[in-house]
């Protein structure tokens, strides 16, 4: 036990965190700095193949979602241009308690 009262697993454990933390945030940045120097074809296929898995995501996982996709003729292996984004449609704050 340490003079201020936190267990030095507990310390350990905090830091441990905090690198990984660290260690994730680097990695994001660098592979965004990357992209800065990247030609618009290569960027617009990484973000058409991005889209896809933003989609699919809520599509999947939330009923609210899937059903607003589906009525909007959006699924995810349907999602294969930025174009796409013109059928998805703005949520209001209060439509989700609906």
């Amino acid at each position: 036990m340490r003079r201020d009262g936190i267990d030095d697993s507990v310390s350990n454990a905090y830091r441990g965190q905090r690198r990984r933390n660290f260690l994730s945030i680097l990695h994001y940045l660098t592979n965004a700095m990357e992209r800065v120097y990247w030609n618009r074809d290569k960027l617009r296929r990484y973000q058409e193949k991005r889209l896809q898995s933003v989609v699919e995501y809520p599509y999947d996982s939330v009923p609210f979602y899937h059903g607003k996709f589906r009525k909007a003729g959006v699924i995810p292996d349907g999602t294969k241009s930025l174009e796409d984004l013109a059928k998805l449609s703005v949520i209001r704050k209060d439509e989700p308690s609906e």
